[in-house]
């Protein structure tokens, strides 16, 4: 299913500066947070390099790379939501034959557990997406530094799901079609499904210490 794939992938743009806001300001309290937003977005792009495109988790994210809009949240539920609901309605304005893609970067320490960040941001921003994108679908693929999925500790596989800062993907429906429909031409011999199953598989095979430190940015060295 477009679901299934849009949580192993996502995929990824242009790290332009100049293309994205910051939303307001709160104390650093996070290893990431004394970082300016033009390093938080540099260093998101290099993971994206690096691990996503470089280990080609996700066959679609070199070729939509250029669409993305990132964006710096500094503040908590609040601020968060108020920037899920602005960038909800920025792609809902671009015609659906144009790629246009959102990453939403959480800096506040509400956010800096996978748990609170599962709890606290994203039920709100896929309830808002439910609600504003009825017609027009727009999912929320979250990424933590932390996301664990697998009832196995220190599972290698979770480290497709694993970004540099919490972050939030606002992935429109009609994205993932366009993106699914040119890679199964390309690769019509291959199921797009086991993209998830190949992903578990190559990063098991790197074990845990190999496949987490594939990427490690600056905050965590």
């Amino acid at each position: 299913s477009m679901v299934v794939i849009a949580l192993v992938c996502g995929w990824w743009g242009d790290a332009n500066p100049s293309s994205h806001r910051r939303h307001a300001a709160v104390h650093a309290t996070t290893p990431y947070g004394p970082f300016p937003d033009e390093a938080l977005i540099s260093q998101t792009m290099q993971w994206v390099d690096q691990v996503v495109i470089g280990n080609n988790l996700c066959p679609f994210a070199s070729s939509a790379r250029q669409h993305i809009r990132s964006t710096v949240v500094r503040g908590d539920e609040t601020e968060a939501t108020e920037a899920v609901e602005g960038e909800l309605m920025r792609l809902l304005a671009v015609p659906p034959e144009e790629p246009a893609t959102t990453v939403l970067l959480l800096t506040s320490a509400r956010f800096h557990r996978f748990e609170d960040f599962m709890k606290r941001a994203v039920p709100p921003a896929q309830a808002l997406a439910g609600t504003l994108s009825f017609a027009a679908p727009i999912q929320i693929v979250p990424f933590h530094p932390k996301a664990t999925y697998s009832e196995a500790e220190d599972d290698a596989a979770d480290v497709s799901t694993r970004s540099p800062l919490p972050m939030l993907h606002l992935l429109r429906d009609s994205d993932v079609e366009s993106a699914e429909s040119g890679w199964a031409k390309q690769h019509p011999a291959e199921e797009p499904l086991s993209i998830q199953e190949r992903n578990g598989a190559f990063l098991r095979g790197l074990g845990w210490e190999r496949a987490n430190a594939l990427y490690r940015p600056p905050w965590l060295e």
